[in-house]
């Protein structure tokens, strides 16, 4: 994360960006960060769905990733695609 944070193309979206709370599943923390940047946290023991765009994955707390799909305890930080 300090590594993504140092990124020029994240750092003033991560460190003074506007904070934009994220309709999503019951379940999950979803946030936005600046311009591009979005966060998903699932916090529950269950998989769970919710409607996360698609983009560049900068960081995941798993190995994989399904569209839509959070796996139990699963966090992923996404830069967006803004043309969708």
């Amino acid at each position: 994360m300090i590594e993504i944070r140092k990124n020029p193309t994240y750092s003033a979206d991560l460190i003074s960006g506007d904070f934009k709370v994220i309709e999503s599943n019951e379940n999950v923390i979803a946030y936005g960060r600046g311009e591009k940047i979005q966060i998903y946290v699932n916090l529950s023991s269950k998989v769970v769905e919710t409607a996360i765009p698609h983009g560049n994955i900068l960081l995941n707390t798993y190995e994989d990733y399904t569209n839509n799909t959070l796996f139990p305890y699963q966090g992923i930080l996404i830069e967006v695609d803004k043309n969708e």
